[in-house]
């Protein structure tokens, strides 16, 4: 097993049984763990990352389930957070249609108002993509709201107008 499995063993105290490398990260290395329990999880990794990059992360997704008990989006369970990587809870995917785009946008809108505000760690600092050059002036500026309906739309319009140099295109073949 390789070092991304080790280290994951190291952070969850359960050894992973099989790895399997997860495609769609711009600035990330995921890789998909299956444990000896039976679960699986997902890790992910950036050699050098930046002071605070995976922890400000898990701040904003359990900051994030908070709307959970509202209908809001609900978002992977952090397993583990350092410095150099991230491990959460896998999430199945589901078949594209109708029906989860409208159950994925009645929980989105639902998740605007959430309960409390957004904690400080993540509101330090965001990371958006690597194009850090470029949009870096602006992307601080995001996290100084603490309302979740303008953090979101200020980061909606921070993927619009520096968006990832990898983008999901259904539509391409």
């Amino acid at each position: 097993m390789g070092a991304v499995a080790q280290r994951a063993e190291t952070l969850l105290g359960t050894p992973v049984v099989a790895t399997t490398p997860v495609a769609g990260g711009d600035i990330c290395t995921s890789t998909r763990l299956r444990l000896s329990d039976g679960r699986s999880a997902l890790i992910k990794t950036r050699p050098h990352a930046p002071d605070g990059f995976f922890p400000h992360e898990a701040a904003g997704l359990r900051w994030l389930t908070e709307a959970r008990d509202t209908g809001g989006v609900d978002v992977p369970e952090v397993l583990a957070v350092e410095n150099d990587c991230l491990v959460l809870a896998w999430v199945e995917t589901v078949k594209p249609s109708v029906e989860a785009a409208e159950i994925f946008g009645r929980s989105l809108a639902a998740t605007q108002p959430l309960p409390t505000a957004m904690p400080p760690e993540t509101r330090q600092r965001n990371f958006v993509n690597s194009r850090r050059d470029t949009c870096s002036a602006s992307t601080r500026s995001i996290g100084k709201s603490t309302s979740g309906a303008d953090f979101s739309g200020r980061l909606l319009f921070e993927f619009i107008r520096c968006p990832p140099r990898v983008q999901w295109r259904p539509w391409a073949s």
